[in-house]
């Protein structure tokens, strides 16, 4: 039999979920029954969705291979399938007998939906909890809270809102903050607090907190007193020996010129000591220890006399020394562990205070964080037998698959073992699957080094009587096997990403070293071309260009050059280390009419006008608001018309000069606003505005300002906000704006999938993405020295037995010359290993082209630098040089079968989004998103009214008295208003159209359509005949695909409700066209 400890090393590409449904099709087709005792984990909900979806696929494409029409793809997989089963088994396997078995897997999987056990790792510990929510001490109502930051904000405002004078809380805050303005650090304490409570989330937090526990502030305040005390007398010890041996020097009548390197060496050492600079030069330099060490006390030349003069004295001064850092440094060591626990004792000593604040209001909401149900299985399954934990949940699993198990921390993987140590024992197989060059989330605990190290597991002594079987068993049942093939990417990207990412490896320190120096991948036998495009951008002096006007300019020339090439826009995607960076791009393109799609771009807080909303509500609730008043004034200014008599500049300081309020030291903001708007003969006055509730004054602005231009999609966008907070919450502006500055900054414009647009993303949402082409800009790697911040540590000072564990910021300047000085050093190594898994991962998302946008290398720039390492690859490697310090592997071919770019409809995509309870499509050019010039033309206003009219039309006969109503409010002018109604008509008696507007039609108009996952859609009208349901939408514009598939969705909808024979038909209002879907 072959090993059941099955360990995938994958890449990039190489078909590692095709590998997974593989080893899972292995063995339900020799044991259909078996589709319930497997458990598939995976990182994301979209990979687990994938995963369900393929496998179900390819059961059904095997079920027809006793079909009349076999699926070809099926059956090579199916042939796959046979040759490992039959080279792993003594038993010949059939093919008839799995292709039966794969129809009955089939139908226990639909008979049986939640047997088939494929989730994220968050979702299955859920279902453990929940089944053991009382044997757990939870309650089994309970609520999971997966914004824990916002409820630990609560947490510490209600532990600073109970602070009393003279309590022991408030002492340790007020000493911690006098420390705080002693170092010229942060005075913010909210802040800090912060920080601080969200390491309750952190499982490196989680064996301390018990220890921590039994210190109050109380216990933490005396241990401070006892650390300055200690700390007193290593000072004042220090600076008497010192000058005890200053005052030798000076007896034997010898000065610091005759010591070796004079002030800066052992004369130096003793003077700034006897000086009381005790917490800045303690520590020694090297010239000290050698002087100590090897005996150097002087120079070569120095006098025979003086010579001896020194060497009388040496062992004393020697001494003196020893006395001051101790024989073995061990005061020198305790010296700097007792300034680390003055520096980060206080706030640890709140921990406990935020802690227990933070518990009990989970319990008043009956709420659990995600990050507690680790930690409260591993509390339960410590000494309990397996089978009682989980067969709670109503089923045995005996067969696991975990996928991106790089991911994994190392507390999930330990409350998995037992079972899979089960597993194992009954002679089932566990499969794991991961790629330690993707490993990019470590900051949620993952710990890539765990899946390196594979199969020995990560373990100390104290519990070693427990892990050191399990990894006997996975030791004893080890196969490692490596995915070696990049089935996704071409030739050449390939081939470019093998040589650079080996040379990476000379960034990395041992053990990941390793990772990188077997990076190196086959292509395809059959792959071939692709292109790779490296340019460094000079910092500045480029055409006086700025670095990132040049990086705009590249990359909108770049995208022009592949569209011209054949590309369609959506074969595009510029991948960025940041948000900020992705939004700034975003921008750009958008002025350009390049149409993207990113919800980063399109957040509603980047949007000038929900700014001008946000000003407005501000200075409402506190008119001395200068900030809110100039964004107020600056928007007014640049979008409303104002002529430009003066510069902007000056209408502020005419405003400033209204907002004087003679009875404060002030400026009433509020009233000046209102004087300039006065002043430009604009009848809005937000003094009106403060009796009306939030969504009277949003719908109040809009009307005052976005009446003559439509609203953009930004304004109809935040207005939903602003209608959503309205149901929920009290309508105060106040509250409001607290809601926006904690949530609301995350609210964006949301997009339908399948747009033809520029993608833009951060480099982490892009992992597990393929893109045709791929945009690196801002390409760097720079960042902080260490990626974690901060460290528990665990003093060990005899002076001051009872230390507690502390959690320390990670610096060499904390932990150099402390036992931890090697934390550090393993943190700069794993961070940089964060880093070079950062460009892996945006290096291989490219198929076909991949472009790399980066910063000049200057000559002073460390070895270490991934930008120097870039440089050195591609001009050494042969790749072909290009002016302007550019670099090219492969040939740049047009995009064969794609669209071309005379084919696309240049910079239009729509967007589906219900506004204030009313559906609004919403069809836009991608540069009014940014630039709100003009107004629409004539043709586009009778398209909209034609909309309007159309949807308050229950039957032909609704045309006539409708359209009186638009001429009565000034909407439709009288002159216009025969050809409007001909117009109509016209499209009301159509043949296809004219029995969906007959007064026997049963209809339903702007009716709300709910899918499985809650998402709400809602068509134009909806017709039920008693042969046929008729869905209806109207359109402006051109014809385009995302419309039938829009159709597609409502008909799919009403089909799942039961409706039979639904249709659907598209109207064109512009051209009169109707398509009969």
């Amino acid at each position: 039999m072959g090993k059941k400890f099955k360990v995938y090393k994958s890449s990039a590409g190489s078909g590692k979920t095709y590998t997974l449904v593989k080893e899972y099709l292995k063995i339900v087709l020799i044991h259909p029954q078996r589709v319930r005792n497997i458990l598939a984990i995976t990182f994301t909900n979209a990979a687990a969705a994938e995963m369900k979806s393929r496998i179900i696929g390819e059961l059904e494409g095997i079920t027809t291979l006793s079909g009349s029409a076999p699926s070809e793809k099926s059956r090579i997989l199916l042939n796959k399938i046979l040759d490992e089963l039959n080279k792993e088994s003594s038993q010949e396997f059939a093919e008839e007998l799995l292709v039966k078995n794969a129809a009955i897997v089939l139908t226990e999987i639909l008979h049986n939906y939640s047997d088939f056990a494929i989730s994220t790792i968050d979702s299955f510990v859920h279902r453990v909890v929940r089944a053991f929510a009382y044997d757990m001490g939870a309650r089994s109502n309970f609520e999971t809270e997966l914004e824990a930051n916002n409820l630990l904000k609560k947490a510490i405002d209600t532990m600073l809102s109970n602070l009393k004078k003279g309590d022991k809380t408030t002492d340790a805050l007020s000493r911690y903050l006098v420390y705080q303005y002693d170092m010229g650090s942060s005075l913010n304490i909210e802040k800090t607090l912060q920080n601080l409570g969200s390491t309750l989330f952190d499982e490196q937090t989680r064996p301390h907190l018990d220890k921590l526990g039994e210190f109050s502030v109380s216990n933490i305040l005396t241990l401070q007193d006892q650390i300055h005390k200690r700390l007193s007398e290593i000072e004042r010890m220090a600076q008497t020996k010192a000058s005890e041996a200053l005052r030798l020097i000076h007896d034997s009548g010898l000065s610091q010129d005759v010591f070796y390197k004079k002030s800066t060496g052992i004369y130096g050492y003793f003077k700034n000591l006897s000086e009381g600079r005790i917490a800045e030069k303690l520590l020694p330099s090297k010239t000290v220890i050698s002087t100590i060490n090897e005996g150097k006390w002087y120079a070569a030349s120095t006098a025979p006399l003086v010579k001896a003069a020194v060497d009388g004295i040496a062992y004393h001064l020697s001494d003196s020394y020893f006395v001051i850092a101790g024989r073995n440094q061990e005061v020198l060591q305790e010296y700097g562990m007792l300034v680390l626990a003055r520096k980060f004792l206080l706030p640890v000593g709140l921990l406990g205070n935020i802690k227990q604040t933070l518990e009990e209001l989970k319990n008043q909401k009956n709420v659990l964080f995600l990050s507690d149900f680790n930690q409260m299985i591993a509390d339960s399954i410590r000494g309990e037998p397996v089978p009682y934990i989980y067969e709670r949940l109503g089923e045995r699993y005996s067969n696991f698959m975990i996928d991106e198990f790089q991911d994994t921390s190392v507390l999930q993987w330990h409350n998995l073992l037992p079972l899979i140590i089960n597993g194992l024992a009954t002679n089932n197989i566990t499969l794991l699957v991961g790629d330690a060059k993707q490993a990019i989330y470590r900051w949620r605990n993952g710990d890539v080094a765990q899946f390196a190290n594979l199969p020995a597991l990560s373990f100390n002594e104290e519990n070693s009587a427990v892990y050191r079987p399990y990894q006997d068993a996975l030791e004893r049942n080890y196969s490692g096997d490596p995915l070696e093939t990049n089935f996704r990417t071409r030739k050449v990207i390939v081939e470019f990403n093998n040589g650079l990412f080996v040379s990476c490896a000379q960034l990395l320190q041992d053990p990941f070293k390793a990772i990188y120096l077997a990076a190196e991948q086959k292509h395809k036998p059959d792959s071939h071309g692709g292109y790779v495009e490296v340019a460094f951008l000079e910092k500045s002096n480029f055409e006086e260009k700025t670095f990132e006007e040049q990086m705009v300019w590249k990359v909108l020339a770049t995208i022009n050059r592949l569209v011209a090439a054949g590309h369609s826009y959506g074969d595009i995607a510029i991948l960025c280390r940041s948000n900020n960076k992705g939004s700034f791009l975003a921008r750009h393109l958008l002025d350009a009419n390049i149409p993207v799609v990113s919800k980063e771009s399109l957040l509603l807080g980047q949007s000038s006008e929900v700014i001008f909303f946000m000003a407005l509500l501000r200075l409402l609730v506190n008119r001395y608001d200068t900030i809110a008043a100039l964004d107020a004034l600056y928007f007014v200014n640049a979008y409303c018309g104002i002529p430009e008599e003066s510069s902007i500049h000056h209408k502020f300081v005419w405003a400033k000069e209204q907002a004087k309020d003679d009875n404060r030291a002030t400026h009433d903001w509020l009233r000046a606003f209102d004087a300039y708007m006065e002043s430009i003969g604009h009848t809005f006055r937000l003094e009106n505005l403060r009796a009306m509730h939030l969504n009277a004054i949003c719908q109040f602005v809009s009307e005052a300002f976005f009446v003559q231009n439509p609203p953009s999609t930004f304004v109809l966008f935040f207005q939903d906000v602003v209608f959503n907070f309205y149901q929920k919450h009290t309508p105060s502006v106040r509250e409001f704006l607290y809601w926006w500055d904690e949530f609301g900054q995350k609210e964006s414009i949301a997009l339908p999938q399948g747009i033809n647009a520029v993608q833009i993303a951060t480099i982490h949402k892009s992992k597990g993405l393929e893109f045709p082409v791929v945009i690196l800009p801002f390409f760097s790697l720079s960042g902080s020295t260490t990626e974690r911040k901060q460290l528990w540590v665990a003093p060990n000072l005899p002076s001051i037995p009872d230390m507690p564990p502390v959690l320390v910021g990670i610096s060499k300047k904390n932990l150099e010359e402390t036992p931890f000085e090697s934390e550090y050093v393993n943190e700069k190594n794993s961070s940089m290993l964060d880093r070079v898994n950062l460009a892996y991962v945006a290096c291989t998302r490219a198929k076909d082209k991949l472009f790399v946008f980066a910063e000049e290398v200057s000559q002073n720039q460390s070895e270490s630098n991934f930008n120097k390492v870039l440089y050195e690859y591609v001009k050494n490697t042969g790749m072909a040089y290009h002016e302007g310090n550019s670099f090219s592997y492969g040939t740049f071919e047009n995009a064969a079968g794609l669209q071309s770019k005379e084919g696309y409809k240049h910079g239009m995509f729509e967007i589906s989004k219900m506004y204030a309870g009313v559906p609004q499509l919403i069809t836009t050019q991608p540069g009014v998103l940014t630039n709100r010039e003009g107004a629409l033309n004539k043709a586009q206003k009778r398209g909209m009214l034609l909309h309007k009219v159309l949807e308050k039309i229950a039957t032909i006969d609704d045309v006539l008295p409708i359209v009186d109503s638009l001429i009565a409010n000034a909407e439709l002018q009288e002159t216009d208003a025969r050809e409007f109604k001909d117009n109509l008509h016209a499209l009301l008696n159509d043949p296809l159209l004219a029995p969906c507007f007959s007064p026997k039609a049963k209809i339903k108009r702007e009716s709300e359509l709910f899918d499985s996952k809650g998402n709400m859609v809602r068509p134009d009208r909806v017709v039920f005949f008693p042969d046929r349901t008729v869905v209806i939408d109207y359109k402006t514009g051109e014809p385009a695909e995302s419309h039938r598939l829009q159709m597609a969705i409502y008909s799919g909808l009403l089909a799942q409700m039961g409706y039979t024979q639904v249709q659907s038909m598209l109207v064109y209002i512009d051209s009169g066209q109707i398509i009969a879907l």
